[in-house]
This record gives structure tokens, C-alpha cells and sequence, in this order.
């Protein structure tokens, strides 16, 4: 007997399109490995980038001199002076430059290195950064780590808010009250580890300004580009995936069998979960010819003895599926 082709419809359409994009999602693409690769690269570095900052800035600012302002704020208040701890510095480098007169002048090269969760990479705006770090596990939970990319140009739309809320609450940034339901808190914990005591106010990197040397400036600036490397990742990966799932759905909406789009998955190396021929787990049109359906129907039932009646019953108890075939 010929095997029935099995028909596809909007439900099925869609889970096929989540499995592709799952698919294309997980390959090694080369904008997946510059993300992994450069998440590993700033892991390895950040510890020893932020050592080289603690020692810069206390070189300018000795240790004895903030425990000073501290004894005299306890006891004069902020007219005594103030300390903070802080996350963003400003450096700046002094070197010199032949003018147009072919003259040497001196020039300074700043540049600010933000340890902070939320804080801005360079060309990049504030988040950006750990939407990129914990892209993977935003999406594992739930979460839309995309959605500054997907609705860039859509600010006003009620989804952007939505994430930026829920992932900023789940990253420990607005949490509503003490009694959040986990003590996952990474920006909590990237504060204690990476905050450095300073002389001054917090959240004023850039009216402070240590010197460095050339060594340290071009040390701190790989450090930043590291950074702006994960968040270039992120959107060239988005970038990828929603290129390829453009194609994918437009093939899916021309396909009228499910074999079509096996075909697809074949020539593409990649698993499609067999799930979605059974009709007993993704239809939603009747049919009573599902064995677990059927078998359902078949028992004896006191209570109703009607074979319309059972039809009507099983529906409601949702045991009815769709098992659409050609």
C-alpha cells in the first residue's frame, strides 16, 4: 500500500521554522565561533586587565589616602570629602604629534575602560554588552537577548520594553524587592568583583583622568576592543540566522507536504524531530483514527454510552488531535 504523504498546515509550518532556526542557530557558523571565541578571550583577560587598572588607579589614588577620606567623611560628612567605589575609569595617555608646521606637540589619547555589566563598549550603546555575554543563557531561560537588534528602529513597541525589563530583572539590575525568587545575581556579583575604591563620586569616570603609558594604553584599548568584538558578533550572528530563516520561511510557505521539507533538512545535515508527524502530538484538527485516540473511545464507559457523545467528551478533554494526510 502507498504511504500517505502528510499535509502541512500553519501549526506544523511553525514548528518546522523553530526547528531550522534551532538548527541554524547551534552551527558553527563563523559569527557563532567569533562570539564563543571572543566570550573565552575576555574571560581570560578581564581579571588581569582589571588587576593592571586597580594598581594604575592606585597609584594615583594610595589606599592610605582613601582610608584617610573615609575617617574625615565619618566624621565631617561629604564636606570632609567622599569615596565611592566604581566600575568605568578614565585613562589618558600623553604622547606627541608632528603638526602641519612639522612641529612636535604634545597630545593627549584618552580612552575609558568599563568593567560594569551594563556599562557601554566602545560604539556600542549601555547593555549591549551583556545581551552579547549572556546571550545563550538568556535564550535557554526563556528571554529575547535579541530584542535591541530586532526592534531597533521600533522603540515604541510594547516587546521592547518587555524584554529589556524581564532580562534586566533576571540579571539582578531592577529587581522589585527582596524577596526576588533566586539569589542569581550576576551584576551584584560582577560589582563586588570588579568595583575599585576611588576618591570622588561614583559614576564619574570621566572627570577623572589617570595617566598612563603607551604599554598600558594599548593594553586597556585590546581589552575594549575585546568587548566590542562580542557585541559585533552578536548582530553579525542575528544577522545570520535571520538571513537564513527568511529563505527557510518563504520554502516552508511554498511546501504543501512534509517530505518537501524532510528533503530540505536532509540536504541540510540536519535531525528534524519526527514529533511532528505525529498527529497525536501537533494536530488540532479531528480525528478518531489516532490509536491513542481510538483506544481512548473504545473503553468501556458507564457513564456515556453515546459514540457521539465520547467523541464530544474526549474533544473537550483534549484527546482529540490532528492527524491531516493527503
Amino acid at each position: 500500500m502507498k504511504e500517505k504523504r502528510i499535509s502541512l498546515n500553519a501549526d506544523k509550518r511553525k514548528i518546522l521554522a523553530e526547528q531550522f532556526e534551532k538548527f541554524f542557530e547551534n552551527k558553527p557558523s563563523k559569527s557563532r565561533i567569533a562570539l564563543e571565541k571572543n566570550k573565552n578571550l575576555y574571560n581570560t583577560t578581564v581579571d588581569k586587565v582589571h588587576k593592571l587598572a586597580v594598581k594604575t588607579v592606585r597609584g594615583h589614588q594610595p589606599q592610605e589616602d582613601i582610608d584617610t577620606v573615609k575617617k574625615v567623611n565619618s566624621k565631617y560628612g561629604r564636606s570632609g570629602g567622599e569615596t565611592s567605589s566604581d566600575k568605568c575609569f578614565n585613562f589618558v595617555w600623553t604622547t606627541e604629534e608632528i603638526n602641519d608646521k612639522g612641529l612636535a606637540q604634545p597630545i593627549d589619547k584618552q580612552l575609558t575602560v568599563n568593567f560594569c555589566l551594563w556599562g557601554d563598549a566602545v560604539n556600542y550603546s549601555q547593555g549591549d554588552f551583556a545581551l552579547a555575554y549572556f546571550r545563550d543563557e538568556l535564550r535557554a531561560k526563556g528571554f529575547d537577548p535579541d530584542y535591541k537588534i530586532r526592534w531597533k528602529n521600533e522603540r515604541r513597541n510594547p516587546k521592547f520594553y518587555e524584554q529589556e525589563n524581564k532580562i534586566r530583572e533576571y540579571l539582578g539590575f531592577n529587581r522589585p524587592n527582596n524577596n526576588y525568587q533566586s539569589n542569581y545575581n550576576p551584576y551584584e556579583d560582577w560589582k563586588k568583583k570588579y568595583s575599585i575604591d576611588i576618591i570622588g563620586q561614583e559614576n564619574s569616570c570621566y572627570q577623572r583622568r589617570f595617566k598612563i603609558n603607551e604599554e598600558l594604553y594599548n593594553t586597556f584599548n585590546t581589552f575594549n576592543a575585546i568587548q566590542s568584538k562580542i557585541c559585533q558578533a552578536h548582530e553579525q550572528h542575528l544577522d545570520y540566522v535571520q538571513g537564513k530563516m527568511s529563505k527557510v520561511r518563504l520554502a516552508l510557505q511554498s511546501y504543501k507536504y512534509f517530505d518537501q521539507a524532510k528533503e530540505l533538512a536532509n540536504e541540510l545535515g540536519m535531525q528534524l524531530d519526527n514529533k511532528i508527524v505525529e498527529g497525536d502530538v501537533y494536530s488540532t484538527a479531528l480525528s478518531i483514527y489516532n490509536p491513542k485516540t481510538l483506544a481512548n473511545l473504545l473503553k468501556d464507559n458507564d457513564e456515556i454510552d453515546n459514540s457521539k457523545e465520547l467523541l464530544i467528551k474526549a474533544f473537550k478533554q483534549g484527546k482529540l488531535k490532528q492527524a491531516v494526510v493527503n
